[in-house]
């Protein structure tokens, strides 16, 4: 950011209409570069105001993006591009600038902040009706300061909009120099929060409703009790550790790491970020306890009008193995949500069979591709992808199969592996 940009005075981007034109008086876009988060500071509670505004979802909030930064950004440069209209706020992209080296080749890559070394998708952080303009502009943003090759945006989270006929439809200008492309990773599990509990249960199949009623009759019979408590100040640290060392004692027994292993210093930066967001009223760490004694966790946040149930712990053995924890705890992850006013839960990546039994709805990750045209790009991508595949082959024999069977202790993904995943996820 230059001299004379950070001496401006900050006001709400969001709301200044009446220090500006009238809004059908479209003025040039306004760009303003940052390469620092400190600057940025001043714009934190407008920054996730408008991030919730466009769906863009909690993981392009400023302090995920802030501490993700911190954790995950040595070696990589930070560019945060913010885009007015008419002295309002009309998109916000922060990206990293990465380097990706294999001799003698060089893949010069821009990516979203916050999309690597985690599990989770985004929405694209514009306006909807802006993002043409605002995809040219960046472009050019991007042609005028670096040389780059690669402009990744997303995962995309699967309530995104955009689609191939979008990309066609609206994202042309940028085609005469660029290709574009959409590609499909996967997919992502959502809940739709009914009105009422009734009207969930209504919603699913008779065999299912049936199934959520049997779970508390079942406590009942054995005499149980079960009880939910949400983490406090007080108590944050020591719930937020046994629900790290749960989680993880689970899928050791599977002969897997889970993903305070998997992912490097995963553990610490959820820990930072969720003493950050309780004091926001977002954090949701709900502790599962029977006749008092702690059965397991869940482990998620609320921003905009949706509930992120990020990952759950367990017990093994005893009571915690024999409750239908699934069942019971969604129940009142729907009634915590209905309570905020919520509309959807985000169950984050990947099928899984029991939340399909839970009513869940799985919709596509996709992924934004950008690139300059040119022998050389062709030719560089042409090998990354073929690493990038080479990597879920890694991922879904090796790590996930033949470690396991060989009782390997697992691991942290290496850093390379993670930076080097760039058209699968």
């Amino acid at each position: 950011m230059s001299a004379s940009e950070a001496r401006v005075v900050m006001e709400s981007p969001l709301d200044s209409a009446d220090k500006v034109p009238c809004l059908t008086e479209y003025q040039p876009i306004e760009v303003r570069f940052y390469d620092n988060f400190d600057e940025l500071v001043p714009l934190r509670e407008w920054w996730d105001e408008f991030m919730a505004e466009v769906k863009a979802d909690l993981w392009l909030s400023f302090d995920w993006c802030r501490l993700w930064w911190k954790y995950y950004g040595r070696d990589r440069k930070l560019a945060v591009f913010l885009f007015y209209r008419n002295g309002r706020l009309i998109a916000i992209f922060p990206l990293i600038f990465d380097h990706l080296k294999i001799w003698p080749l060089n893949l010069r890559v821009f990516k979203l902040v916050g999309t690597d070394f985690t599990i989770m998708t985004v929405g694209l952080p514009v306006k909807r009706e802006m993002i043409p303009e605002v995809m040219e502009r960046l472009i050019h943003e991007l042609d005028s300061r670096f040389r780059w090759d690669l402009l990744r945006l997303g995962p995309l989270s699967g309530r995104s909009d955009i689609t191939e006929e979008f990309i066609n439809r609206y994202l042309m200008k940028i085609r005469p120099h660029h290709e574009i492309h959409l590609f499909h990773t996967g997919v992502q599990t959502y809940f739709q929060v009914k009105e009422s509990w009734e009207k969930q249960l209504s919603s699913l199949k008779k065999k299912q409703r049936h199934n959520f009623r049997r779970a508390t009759q079942s406590l009942q019979k054995m005499g149980r009790k079960i009880g939910f408590e949400l983490a406090e100040n007080a108590n944050l640290k020591l719930w937020f550790n046994e629900f790290a060392d749960m989680h993880g004692a689970y899928w050791v027994s599977q002969g897997q790491g889970g993903h305070f292993v998997d992912w490097p210093s995963s553990r610490i930066f959820h820990e930072e970020f969720a003493a950050t967001q309780l004091n926001l009223g977002r954090l949701f760490l709900m502790k599962v306890n029977v006749d008092g004694n702690c059965v397991g966790y869940k482990y998620g946040y609320m921003f905009g009008d949706t509930c992120y149930t990020v990952l759950s712990a367990r017990q093994k053995n005893g009571i915690g193995a024999e409750i239908d924890f699934n069942r019971l705890t969604f129940q009142e992850v729907i009634s915590h949500a209905r309570e905020r006013g919520l509309k959807w839960i985000d169950s984050m990546r990947g099928y899984y069979s029991h939340k399909m039994e839970l009513g869940g709805t799985t919709l596509p990750v996709k992924m934004i591709m950008v690139w300059p045209k040119g022998k050389n790009t062709q030719v560089k991508l042409f090998f990354f992808k073929l690493i990038s595949f080479l990597n879920q082959a890694y991922i879904k024999i090796w790590r996930r199969r033949i470690a396991p069977r060989l009782r390997l202790a697992p691991k942290h993904l290496s850093e390379r592996y993670i930076r080097f995943s760039l058209f699968h996820e």
